[in-house]
């Protein structure tokens, strides 16, 4: 019965995407699915880049094809890459690492200094003053990072370089 309801829950879900957008969808075995959409992209005239959301977090990025609807336009897909490093804890503290943060303890303590390291249920903070802190983790209430780190995103992209001699919006 509950995997009755999910498929109809999801077949609900797509048959209102196809209906919303130009979008067809043929559902397989083996979680896969072949999805043919049209949108419409606004371009700059020359060679630039342009970021795709509201991509599968689990697409094949090869499979993917670009092609526009209609006219004698000339833009060509020259480089396509998949962003997919999504922001977490575990990618935030990696990207941080030989960074100063600051460090909030539960008794309300706030520890700043660079971070090294983190393992077997500890923080390793080197402290303004060249002393080493081992904080455990069970003693931390939160970290502070001062932003969010490069390269980091919070949804799965697709990232197109783009030679395009016309400006404006196209259907593809």
């Amino acid at each position: 019965m509950k995997h009755l309801l999910v498929f109809a829950l999801f077949t609900v879900a797509l048959v209102g995407m196809a209906l919303a957008d130009d979008v067809a969808i043929t559902v397989y075995n083996q979680n896969l699915a072949l999805v043919k959409e049209g949108r419409t992209l606004d371009f700059q005239k020359g060679v630039n880049k342009m970021n795709l959301t509201d991509v599968a977090a689990f697409i094949d990025p090869t499979s993917v094809h670009f092609k526009l609807k209609s006219g004698s336009d000339n833009i060509q897909l020259l480089e396509q890459n998949y962003q997919y490093d999504l922001v977490s804890s575990e990618k935030i503290l990696q990207k941080y690492l030989g960074n100063d943060i600051d460090v909030i303890m539960k008794n309300g303590d706030v520890l700043t200094g660079r971070y090294l390291s983190s393992s077997s249920g500890y923080l390793v903070l080197q402290l303004p003053e060249g002393a080493i802190r081992l904080i455990n983790d069970k003693e931390m209430l939160s970290v502070t990072a001062p932003k969010l780190p490069e390269g980091l995103i919070v949804v799965p992209t697709l990232q197109w370089l783009l030679s395009s001699d016309v400006s404006g919006k196209r259907d593809v």
